[in-house]
């Protein structure tokens, strides 16, 4: 089943709760999935609603540390990640490479200031 617009986002947060209790209360990712009677990679796609997300806009993502070593997709809303797009960086990528590296450093500067701001 999938679902769009507000009931997908209401979905998405609910499922997002339910996430944020299990780490409130310390379960690890096995517990919980023992609880539910599911295995570990079912119970983190059921929390990230893979399940639910029509999976329709993609954004790139690196991965790689210090040098991105490749190019992925990831669903923007639920975060699952497309197998069939990724791709090894190579000298006619690697500008797009950094620019999306570059990106997810500012993105990740950004928060960690709000977050002092916040403290």
């Amino acid at each position: 089943m999938k679902l769009y617009g507000k009931e997908l986002d209401d979905e998405l947060a609910k499922r997002h709760q339910a996430r944020e209790e299990r780490r409130s209360q310390r379960l690890t990712i096995r517990n919980a999935a023992k609880l539910r009677g599911i295995n570990a990679v079912d119970l983190l796609a059921w929390e990230r609603g893979e399940d639910l997300c029509p999976h329709e806009e993609y954004e790139d993502q690196v991965g790689g540390f210090p040098i991105p070593k490749i190019i992925f997709k990831v669903c923007k809303k639920c975060g699952k990640i497309d197998e069939n797009a990724s791709e090894k960086v190579v000298e006619n990528n690697l500008e797009r490479a950094y620019q999306v590296f570059k990106r997810n450093a500012s993105e990740f500067v950004k928060k960690e200031k709000e977050d002092l701001e916040k403290k």
